[in-house]
């Protein structure tokens, strides 16, 4: 396709997706001299607080918990966090879609070459490290993070989730901090 004729020229085509499954308002909105066809609601403002996250964690494609619980046992994840996107105050719990499992146990990435074999004991170690980080016990995410990032330096996410362990570990949140983290721009930079 497309992207591996870019990828073998040198060039790589990076997007950033952000899905949600909610209630919204889909068709033709405004006047009769300019109107266009989209989708209103706060389900599709969510989604595209999400695809901006993507660029804050190097990934591809981020999904809230209620996307993630749905399709658990068709597609593999591994928990980010938990954000307060721009404009909300109510936290989500947001995961990195990896790929499509497949039959044999396996898992088909969404971006060729992009994870190692033994994927589920990277996502199983990512995930205790992203609970522990919730959990402020930075020491130990940060550990987790340290070995992961020698053993799946690809996978953007695991730096992301080091250097946000070793800032606290720095400056440690104020005692009442929930693991969230609040995002003050669109676009999760």
């Amino acid at each position: 396709g497309l992207a591996g004729a870019w990828l073998a020229q040198g060039h790589r085509l990076k997007i950033g997706v952000g899905m949600n499954c909610a209630q919204m308002h889909a068709g033709i909105f405004g006047s009769r001299q300019r109107y266009s066809y989209t989708v209103l609601g706060d389900g599709v403002n969510l989604a595209s607080r999400l695809e901006g996250l993507t660029r804050h964690y190097g990934n591809s494609i981020i999904v809230p918990r209620r996307v993630a619980d749905v399709v658990q046992t068709m597609f593999q994840f591994a928990l980010l966090g938990v954000v307060a996107v721009k404009g909300k105050h109510v936290p989500v719990r947001i995961y990195d879609l990896l790929g499509e499992r497949v039959a044999n146990g396996g898992v088909r990435l969404h971006l060729p070459n992009q994870l190692p074999n033994d994927i589920g004991e990277k996502v199983e170690r990512f995930n205790r490290g992203a609970q522990a980080f919730l959990d402020r016990q930075f020491e130990v995410a940060t550990s987790i993070f340290k070995q992961l990032l020698v053993s799946w330096p690809d996978h953007l996410p695991v730096e992301t989730m080091l250097q946000q362990c070793e800032a606290y570990l720095k400056a440690p949140p104020p005692p009442g901090w929930n693991g969230v983290l609040i995002m003050s721009t669109k676009t999760g930079e």
